[in-house]
């Protein structure tokens, strides 16, 4: 097998149909012999399981661990048989030619072990409008897991995706960012998929505030300093809403608390236990290091 397709999903059933329709035999332009696909479902949803059964039987479906898309993505990677470990989304559509293109970037770059695509808005008219959302990658640096490629071996020897990143967000600049202090990341512009461009939830900035958590957390990391500050900001947030809250005596700002009330019952702990789980992750890690040069 030469190419493993990782698709990580979370209850969208209809969008990952709709995904795995363009990688069926026959609807991409490479042979369908030289490629599998494994969709790895955090939800561990019998549904989907169901619809992989039934629609879909050359797929591979197995139940993810319930720990975020890192972890996921590696659970797929870790099933995977293929040399090269192809990395998209469950909402994404990829190009007939998707394959096809990294198959030539491989032939075209033969030192190369990392590759990323071209990631294309469906709705290029509804990106324009206010809080519309998308990410999109036409000239590559990006690295966005949507749509990004690598060798097996390579991303073995990194360990694949840090699980530490628990939502979707900066997991896979970490990785970038682990792969350019060895190699060179190849941008290959016809290995494309289209992404649907989405209006925010009621709860975007919440939303926005783990994000921001998560670049803390790479920004930390490629400074080599400890997340433990991070276990902090939930309760400053908490702090500062009821202190709003008392200062200006509006049902706004009482809103506003309770929503951050309940947003830090689930933040704090979840934050803690990474902190913790992170710092004996790090110490098994050494431990076998030394064992290692020993």
């Amino acid at each position: 097998m030469h190419f493993s397709i990782i698709i990580p999903t979370y209850k969208r059933n209809d969008l990952l149909a709709l995904c795995l329709q363009r990688l069926q035999p026959g609807a991409q332009s490479l042979e369908a012999n030289l490629y599998e696909v494994i969709v790895t479902d955090d939800a561990a949803d019998a549904e989907t399981e169901q619809l992989l059964l039934t629609q879909f039987p050359w797929a591979t479906y197995t139940a993810g661990p319930q720990k975020g898309p890192a972890a996921n993505r590696n659970r797929g990677a870790a099933l995977a048989t293929g040399q090269w470990l192809v990395f998209t989304d469950d909402d994404c559509l990829p190009d007939a030619h998707w394959l096809q293109a990294y198959n030539e970037a491989i032939t075209a770059h033969p030192q190369c072990q990392a590759f990323e695509g071209a990631i294309l808005p469906d709705d290029w008219a509804l990106l324009k409008k206010d809080m519309a959302e998308c990410p999109v990658n036409t000239v590559g640096g990006c690295f966005w897991s949507a749509n990004i490629m690598l060798a097996k071996s390579l991303f073995q020897e990194l360990g694949g995706f840090d699980e530490q990143f628990t939502i979707a967000a900066q997991e896979d600049q970490d990785l970038q960012w682990r792969i350019q202090q060895q190699h060179a990341i190849v941008f290959v512009q016809q290995a494309k998929v289209v992404h649907p461009v989405r209006k925010p939830a009621f709860f975007f900035w919440e939303k926005n505030k783990c994000k921001r958590l998560s670049s803390v957390i790479l920004k930390n990391k490629k400074q080599g300093k400890s997340n433990v500050a991070i276990l902090f900001v939930s309760l400053w947030g908490l702090m500062n809403a009821i202190w709003q809250t008392v200062k200006k005596k509006q049902p706004l700002y009482m809103c506003h608390l309770i929503l951050h009330c309940w947003y830090q019952c689930i933040m704090f702990p979840i934050l803690f236990f990474q902190f913790s789980n992170n710092r004996q992750r790090i110490t098994n890690t050494n431990k076998a290091n030394v064992k290692l040069r020993n």
